[in-house]
């Protein structure tokens, strides 16, 4: 196979680390295998002080990591069709879907990394352990900025990082490295397509490294182009339209907002005779025309590099450019609202009048109030453009300082810019404009070019284009945010002054360290979007604000014991940060582990951490502005209109006792409006981590290794919106969720946070004011999370015909595997323990497998060629209500069956300076399993009947070459 290592030093550097600290060795090829756990070490001499392991700062030739890390090479990414670094680390088991190509619905055009499933906003992302800069002012980065073809290898460890790194490492830390040596030139092209020929997705790579002259400095440099066309939900069966349920069959549903008008509160609807007749029950399939899979282009430029002056100064630098355009698709827009008639209005039938009018006697200026809705099919889909600007700058020095001790100090600068471009959305005020009309067929209000909108017929051509353009409405924000950090550090090897346990040979490792960050970030909303002057969008107000922390940390690792009768290793570590930020005040964070290894073949560890996480710009400083969730009103859930404890309940929190019962004021299309925002006085979240396990390298069976760690992460504090959701709000307000007491009192802090228009609904449309009703989500310091679970791995590398099965050449094999025993959340101080292992749903969110699993093979029966089998397995999910209450609520959505995928990849070198790659992703095409909507509602990111990024939405294909000179 090719040699992706650019030089023997290279090499030697990086083969000493990995087979020092089991983390599967090489295939025979030479080419790193597997993603595994195992303590880290830096054993080869070479690497003695060169190699830094993620999740600390010591440099030490006998370090062990006392807590899991997990890596991933550069072969490994080949064979997956990679082009975005989410993907690559969303099949590790420990780690859950998080913003990805298939985010449509619930994202912004950015990718996101997740880990343990603890929100993405606790995942901490490193590039060469530098900190990447926020894509806005949600505080995560943007994973579409990693250049995956110039990836060495990713470390992940899982479990909380602050001590070592700051905010943010609560789930744990991702550490891109990147090729830092390469020389020549590297050409890397790549093109995959779905199997119902779509979502073709192109990626081309050129990758230019030159050595100095003297051999002491090298600059990698890197240009990347990457093109993805999207998919329509329209292209598979399971997304065609929004399902529902009736128990036993999924059942084809849509929105209640369809293209003929409604009288929402008469329950009424225009006819094509212009005519108010009973409403037909009549549904718009506004699922077609979304994006499954959201488009993409993007380009990347970047250079790496460092020159050895001395031994005691090395500078090195990183210099890195993005931009990325992703578009999102909804619908054609809907409206739902209360606006003025008048009586003269020329488009409206006599019978139409005396319903809306009533008896009397009016002018044609007189108005009557209406809520109606009307989905505007002539005004093309909802789009969002996305368009995103990156760049990052990072300088550094480092050197030995003598005596074993070495500095790294470095300064790194990014910024994001983000251009957003709302489309297909219309103006509140020019529809209320267009609606009065004089008896001439002219507006009463003529001013902007006003054209009449004619809504009061089904009869085609009855909205013009001129109507449909005077009230269109195109906006856009602007975002920009900026990252500064200045980091110094010293570490030192006490060792060579004499400091060590009289048992060890190795010294006491120390590193200490200062930090500086600042990040700011700023949201600019034109004037429509600001005020929320739209329909579909809603208000999104200007947000801006600045926080800084001032930090101080300090590391060791101290060796006890070595090579001494049943202590081959025992080591103890340990690390404390305390960071002063601006706003939310001082806190620590702080680790401790130990390692014991009776014997070379077994090795024992286990640590401490405790985590924190700062609140970000947007949790702390975004108005409190419309947004939507999708929920179920209890209070609206069937015509019984029976008199029980729920009834009164609902009346004495504002449903009109003869609207109670009735689905026609259930929120508009099961969206409810929800206010959501930011909170100043938010404090950091803080977590601990206890992990512990063991690592056996028998030296009988050499190439075998295998780990197994428990976990168990608790997080306290957690900034999280008032009840998590709008359904979690109903539940505990009207007792109608598992666990809960029906009949509580209304003014109880969820039955408060539920604000009524006058005929009881919890929905604005998308505009709040004094009328309108909504649900209060605004963040708070009072979560809870726990998640614990056991990690698994085993890997071995062998040649066929020493095992004496007499076939070529030589293989590799790794399996790893995550079970999630419990992840407990509770969402706020009075509600109860919820059990999400092993769930879905509207409480749960997304699936959380209990099992999850990622075998791959390898056989290279000789070096120019490679065949990899990769398997995964995600476990069964229960619906989250029906684990609750131990019953079957729904037949249809109680379970998502266990799910398995099989990859196929080949590579064939044609040459020594030329490879050749193909696979297929999920050869046998399983298709994404599907569930009714009201089951996954929002948490599925799509609207589209199920869970994608969790599962495969079906067979992929791709072909790819590397070539060198």
């Amino acid at each position: 196979m090719i040699d992706y290592s650019s030089n023997e030093k290279g090499r030697r550097r990086i083969r000493g680390m990995l087979m020092g600290t089991a983390l599967c060795g090489l295939s025979m090829s030479g080419a790193l295998h597997a993603q595994a756990s195992a303590p880290a070490t830096a054993a080869d001499e070479d690497a003695a002080t060169d190699i830094v392991v993620t999740g600390t700062r010591l440099i030490s030739p006998g370090l062990q990591s006392a807590a899991p890390i997990s890596v991933t090479s550069y072969e490994e990414i080949k064979t997956q069709a990679v082009v975005n670094a989410e993907a690559l680390i969303r099949d590790l088991p420990s780690a859950t879907p998080g913003r990805s190509a298939a985010t449509n619905n619930n994202g912004n055009g950015n990718t996101t990394i997740n880990l343990r499933n603890l929100g993405d906003q606790r995942t901490l992302v490193l590039i060469d352990g530098k900190r990447l800069p926020a894509v806005d002012f949600s505080g995560v980065p943007d994973a579409n900025t990693v250049p995956v073809n110039m990836i060495k290898r990713v470390e992940v460890q899982t479990g909380g990082s602050s001590a070592v790194y700051g905010s943010d490492a609560i789930a744990g830390v991702v550490n891109f490295i990147l090729r830092d040596d390469f020389e020549g030139i590297e050409i890397d092209a790549q093109s995959s397509l779905y199997g119902g020929g779509d979502g073709h997705s192109f990626d081309a790579n050129l990758m230019f490294g030159v050595n100095t002259g003297n051999g002491r400095g090298n600059i990698t440099a890197y240009a990347g182009y990457t093109d993805r066309n999207a998919i329509l939900a329209s292209s598979r069966d399971f997304s065609r339209t929004i399902f529902t349920s009736n128990g036993t069959s999924l059942i084809p549903t849509g929105s209640g907002i369809i293209p003929a008008a409604r009288d929402l509160d008469r329950g009424l609807m225009f006819n094509a005779n212009r005519q108010l007749v009973p409403y037909d029950g009549s549904r718009f399939n506004n699922n077609a025309n979304r994006y499954l899979i959201v488009p993409q282009q993007r380009y990347l430029l970047g250079a790496v590099g460092h020159y050895e002056v001395s031994s005691a100064f090395v500078p090195y630098f990183r210099f890195s450019f993005s931009q990325n355009k992703v578009d999102r698709q909804l619908a054609e827009p809907g409206f739902a609202g209360v606006v003025d008639v008048n009586y003269g209005n020329p488009f409206l039938s006599n019978q139409a009048r005396a319903i809306l009018f009533g008896p009397g006697s009016f002018g044609p200026n007189d108005v009557a109030q209406i809520n109606i809705g009307r989905r505007f099919t002539e005004s093309g889909f909802i789009q969002e453009r996305n368009s995103y600007q990156q760049f990052q700058v990072v300088v550094g020095a480092k050197g030995d300082l003598g005596s074993g001790f070495s500095y790294d100090v470095s300064g790194q600068y990014g910024h994001v810019d983000w251009t957003q471009r709302l489309l297909g959305d219309f103006s509140f005020n020019r529809v209320q404009q267009a609606l009065l009309v004089n008896p001439n067929g002219s507006c009463i209000d003529p001013s902007g070019g006003c054209v009449p909108l004619d809504i009061f017929t089904t009869a085609p051509g009855a909205v013009s284009a001129a109507a449909a353009n005077f009230v269109a409405l195109d906006q856009q924000a602007n975002s920009d945010s900026s990252q500064y950090v200045v980091t110094g550090s010293l570490s030192g090897d006490l060792g060579k002054i004499g400091i060590r346990s009289p048992w060890a040979e190795d010294g006491v490792a120390i590193a200490i360290g200062a930090e500086y960050r600042r990040e700011s970030a700023s949201y600019r909303p034109d004037d429509n979007l600001a005020v929320g002057n739209n329909v579909v969008f809603g208000a999104i107000p200007a947000t801006s604000g600045r926080i800084s922390t001032h930090d101080l940390f300090v590391e060791a690792n101290a060796p006890i014991a070595q090579d001494a009768p049943f202590m081959h290793l025992l080591a103890i570590n340990g690390g404390y940060r305390r960071s002063d930020y601006n706003l939310a005040g001082k806190v620590s964070a702080y680790k401790y582990g130990a390692v014991w290894a009776p014997i070379e073949d077994i090795r024992f560890r286990g640590s401490f951490q405790r985590a924190v996480r700062a609140p970000n710009i947007g949790e702390l400083f975004a108005p409190a502005q419309p947004s939507a969730d999708v929920a179920l009103d209890p209070c609206f859930a069937s015509d019984t209109g029976a008199a029980t404890a729920a009834s009164a309940l609902c009346r004495a929190t504002g449903v009109p006792a003869a609207n109670y019962g009735d689905i026609n004021y259930q929120c508009f299309s099961t969206q409810c409006t929800t206010l959501v925002g930011g909170n100043r006085r938010l404090r950091p979240e803080k977590s601990d981590t206890i992990s512990f396990g063991v690592v056996l390298q028998p030296r009988v069976l050499r190439g075998l290794s295998a780990t197994i760690d428990y976990y168990d992460i608790k997080l306290n504090g957690a900034i999280a919106p008032f009840g998590a959701s709008a359904q979690n709000i109903f539940d505990n307000c009207y007792g109608t969720g598992a666990g809960q007491n029906p009949g509580q009192d209304p003014g109880n802090i969820y039955c408060q946070q539920i604000v009524r228009d006058d005929v009881g609904r919890a929905s604005g449309g998308g505009r709040l004011s004094k009328a309108d009703g909504y649900i209060s989500l605004l963040n708070s310091n009072i979560g809870f999370l726990r998640t614990k679970g056991i990690d698994a791995e085993i890997a071995y590398r062998g040649r066929f015909d020493d095992l004496g099965l007499g076939l070529p050449g030589g293989f590799s094999l790794s399996v790893m595997a995550t079970h999630v025993r419990t992840y407990d959340q509770k969402l706020n101080l009075d509600s109860p323990v919820q059990q999400c292992a092993g769930t879905y749903g509207f409480v749960c969110g997304q699936p959380n497998p209990k099992w999850r699993v990622n075998t791959r093979f390898s056989w290279s029966p000789n070096d120019d060629v490679q065949i990899t089998a990769r398997w995964r397995y995600v476990g069964a999910v229960t619906l989250d209500v029906d684990s609750f209450s131990g019953t079957v609520s729904d037949a249809v959505a109680h379970r998502i069956a266990s799910q398995s995928y099989l990859d196929l990849t080949a590579q064939f070198d044609v040459g020594k300076a030329f490879a050749l790659r193909a696979g297929v992703i999920n050869l046998t095409g399983n298709g994404p399993p599907v569930v009714p909507n009201t089951a996954a509602g929002a948490n599925n990111r799509g609207l589209s009947n199920t869970f994608l990024g969790t599962y495969d939405l079906g067979r992929q294909l791709f072909v790819g070459m590397t070539t060198r000179f």
